[in-house]
């Protein structure tokens, strides 16, 4: 028995916003959803690999791509997303690919302002750029 395949999201029209988007699982995932027609907004703070996924994405044909190079742990970083995704539509599809795990520690023994920028990096400033649109 051959298995069916699911049939192909058409993302045309739709913004996705990927963090993480210059390696691993961002990068495929932003590939892959501008492969479907959407536009990817690349999300890392390195700018020449998110360049490098840009030029994969532009080779393969679909969506588009837009870089934005960005270190989500900087609070000053969200206004910029927000910015950079109402100026390319509204966002339909958050991938939340970037992220921190830093040296394992007793509670009693941590920064709480480690807690504080590991929240505002995996959490804070990815989705916001996607929350004024979630349905409440």
């Amino acid at each position: 028995m051959i298995a069916a395949q699911p049939p192909s999201p058409d993302l045309t029209g739709k913004l996705a916003v990927i963090t993480g988007a210059s390696r691993g699982l961002g990068r495929r995932a932003a590939v892959r959803l501008a492969a479907h027609g959407a536009t990817a907004l690349l999300v890392a703070r390195t700018e020449s690999a998110l360049a490098e996924t840009a030029r994969t994405i532009q080779s393969r044909g679909g969506g588009g791509a837009v870089v934005l190079p960005a270190d989500l742990s900087d609070p000053s970083v969200v206004d910029n997303l927000k910015a950079s995704a109402r100026q390319h539509g509204r966002a339909s599809i958050l991938v939340n690919a970037a992220g921190v795990f830093g040296p394992i520690q007793m509670i009693k023994d941590s920064d709480p302002h480690l807690w504080i920028n590991t929240q505002m990096l995996n959490t804070v400033a990815p989705t916001s750029p996607v929350a004024p649109s979630c349905p409440t």
